[in-house]
């Protein structure tokens, strides 16, 4: 018989004990695979912590702390437990949490678990007990956390955690008040946005560009505009590694950087000579020459700089960017996107909503709001009805009126019932030998609101007889389902957002089987 071991046996696979590296050996005669595993280690080496206290780093942090904090009464609360106490071993947890967490400011990253693997390059930090995890993994740890508190119920939007973790590394930055409370928890928590926030001239051009629109509903554009920065500084940094923020991008000799890295983030194809993003590479010289006034600006404000010669040079720099910007843009980048935009357009296929299928869609919507308002007014619990009247009542005012989805959106509750009360106007005599005979009609069964649109112009949105009372039981069922500091008037479920009018008005066209779904959009009624 065949012996696996023995003076005189033979062995399948001798497993070496002082090799460092994992190895694969093939015994041909027997056909079997053996793998060295690597031996542990003798001694671990201890990972060094940050003290909160005295701000140097010690390898035992407990008895750190205890021999020479322990007047501190973060420390006095535990020191009195048993050494194997889980309260005594939290908040101690949480000290030496705390402590690496003000040792990030530094630009150093303890991790609370090392990842085997190197594929975890980013990591999150905690905003309770401030810790820092892998982000691919951390959404383990927010559900978990010893010292979350139960207080947060309710749909959080995805990546909460770790936008709200992203935003705590950034904490310690002077950054406008609207630009951190309303545009940065809405930026994608990845290494664009944190470029985009750690930026100083990319932080003024998103405060001055959302400030200047003063609109909530230009959360998301601010954002887009700051992460197409981020976006065109981390591209020149690959090819310019002295650029390492966005004044030191604003310089002429960077222009053959800057073109190369708009037609690297846009997809320009040398071959075909076509852009898979033309729109962005249009409209990001825009963001760029504002930049350079933003920066002129600053520079000028700086009134015990203003005056020397070193700033002087910068401002001079910045001027002849913006002018190269100006006359050679067009050339190098804008009329090859233009080109490319338009020749894309040509072919492409224009549906034209049918007239049997918006007669159809009509007669659901009528049908279904007048069955949602009847359980509404028979059950004011009914939250199904109520959230299905408000895309109801949406759906057909956007039908009739025929604008934009996102200026219907942004009707607010006060401006609505600024209008309930107020009479129908009747015609005067010599106003009404004038008007058609339409209308005439839509005078006397209609009402109107006038709602801000693009560009800060009016939009008329006229009610029907039959919206306007169902938007009146909206009004008065809503405090059941709304809370009081929610002031739009067509709100989601369990959200503070508005609705998404694309979204709703697809969802009900495809409910009323009509025969061309793709046809009804809110840009093919409106033009």
């Amino acid at each position: 018989g065949e012996n696996s071991g023995g003076k005189h046996g033979k062995s399948r696979g001798k497993v070496g004990t002082g090799r460092s590296n994992i190895k694969e050996e093939l015994d041909e005669r027997e056909g079997i695979q053996v793998k060295e595993m690597t031996p542990k280690k003798r001694k671990t080496l201890r990972r060094k912590i940050h003290c909160p206290f005295c701000k140097l780093d010690v390898t035992n942090f407990a008895r750190h702390v205890l021999r020479n904090h322990k007047q501190e009464p973060e420390v006095a609360a535990f020191a009195w437990r048993a050494p194997n106490d889980q309260e005594r071993k939290r908040q101690l947890e949480f000290l030496y949490k705390q402590g690496n967490f003000i040792k990030s400011a530094e630009g150093v990253t303890r991790p609370v678990r090392n990842p085997l693997l190197p594929k975890s390059k980013t990591f999150t930090t905690c905003t309770k007990c401030f810790g820092s995890f892998a982000s691919s993994t951390f959404y383990k740890h927010a559900k978990t956390c010893h010292f979350r508190d139960g207080s947060n119920s309710g749909k959080k939007p995805r990546y909460y955690h770790q936008i709200a973790g992203q935003n705590l590394l950034v904490r310690h930055l002077q950054v406008d008040e609207n630009l951190r409370t309303q545009v940065f928890p809405r930026m994608k928590p990845d290494n664009v946005s944190l470029v985009a926030k750690c930026d100083g001239l990319i932080l003024r051009y998103g405060a001055k560009y959302f400030n200047s629109h003063d609109a909530s509903h230009f959360v998301p554009v601010t954002s887009r505009k700051m992460r197409e920065l981020a976006k065109v500084l981390i591209a020149v940094n690959g090819l310019a590694p002295e650029v390492t923020t966005f004044v030191d991008l604003l310089l002429p000799r960077h222009f053959n950087n800057i073109v190369a890295a708009i037609k690297q983030i846009a997809g320009f194809d040398e071959t075909t000579h076509t852009y898979a993003s033309p729109a962005f590479a249009m409209n990001i010289s825009t963001s760029l020459k504002e930049c350079c006034d933003i920066a002129e600006l600053e520079l000028v404000n700086r009134n015990e700089e203003a005056g020397s010669v070193e700033t002087a040079e910068v401002i001079a720099d910045i001027k002849a960017l913006r002018m190269i910007i100006e006359k050679h843009w067009k050339h190098e980048v804008s009329s090859q996107a233009v080109n490319d935009l338009n020749e894309k357009s040509w072919n492409k296929v224009t549906l034209i909503p049918l007239a049997t299928d918006l007669a159809l869609l009509n007669t659901y919507l009528q049908n279904k709001g007048v069955s949602l308002a009847l359980k509404l007014a028979n059950d004011e619990m009914a939250s199904r009805a109520f959230y299905g009247l408000v895309e109801i009542v949406y759906c057909r005012l956007l039908l009739l009126n025929r604008i934009r989805p996102g200026e219907l959106q942004r009707l607010t509750v006060d401006l609505f019932e600024a209008h309930i009360d107020q009479p129908k106007p009747n015609a005067s005599e010599e106003f009404a030998e004038v008007i058609s005979p339409t209308e005439r009609v839509l005078l006397s069964k209609c009402r109107r609101i006038l709602l801000r649109g693009k560009g800060g112009k009016g939009v008329l949105v006229l009610f029907p007889t039959d919206v306007y009372e169902h938007a009146k039981l909206l009004l008065k069922s809503r405090r059941t389902f709304v809370g009081q500091e929610n002031r739009l008037f067509f709100v989601r479920n369990n959200s503070d957002e508005p609705l998404r009018g694309y979204q709703v008005l697809a969802k009900h066209v495809k409910m009323a089987g009509v025969k061309f779904p793709n046809a009804i959009t809110t840009t093919k009624l409106r033009k």
